[in-house]
């Protein structure tokens, strides 16, 4: 976890043992995964997976400005998360692979609403239908 720590924490080649309270909400996130990531977990890379599942909280709080970016690189994720510059490093792609995929899955459920909505509505049509909603 101390690894873990300095890896996140490291600015500019520098990195702190001693945390300060920033870094201390941010560890709150750490290790606790991205919400909704069992939905689509089998349709990403493992690697991914693996980002979303350790880091996936603490991705989306620095997102939903929750925390504060403590370094270039965490000013830059939010930049990519909001479209405002293209994705490259791992962290970055895991979230914007995931945001895809779960943006997929809700119009595809919006989608299979729709069609059981209409099919729902079509039963009333039948000549029968008042034997159909009151037996």
């Amino acid at each position: 976890m101390l690894t873990q720590m300095q890896q996140i924490f490291s600015v500019e080649g520098k990195s702190s043992v001693i945390l300060t309270s920033e870094q201390e909400e941010h560890l709150k996130f750490i290790g606790k995964p991205l919400p909704g990531l069992t939905e689509i977990v089998g349709q990403i890379h493992k690697d991914h997976a693996y980002l979303l599942e350790n880091y996936g909280a603490w991705m989306e709080a620095l997102v939903r400005k929750e925390i504060r970016p403590l370094t270039k690189a965490q000013k830059r994720f939010i930049q990519v998360a909001h479209g405002n510059r293209i994705g490259s490093t791992r962290f970055e792609k895991a979230w914007i692979n995931s945001k895809i995929l779960k943006d997929r899955n809700r119009t595809d459920l919006i989608a299979r609403e729709n069609q059981l909505s209409a099919r729902v509505s079509n039963v009333g049509s039948f000549s029968n239908s008042e034997t159909i909603h009151n037996g």
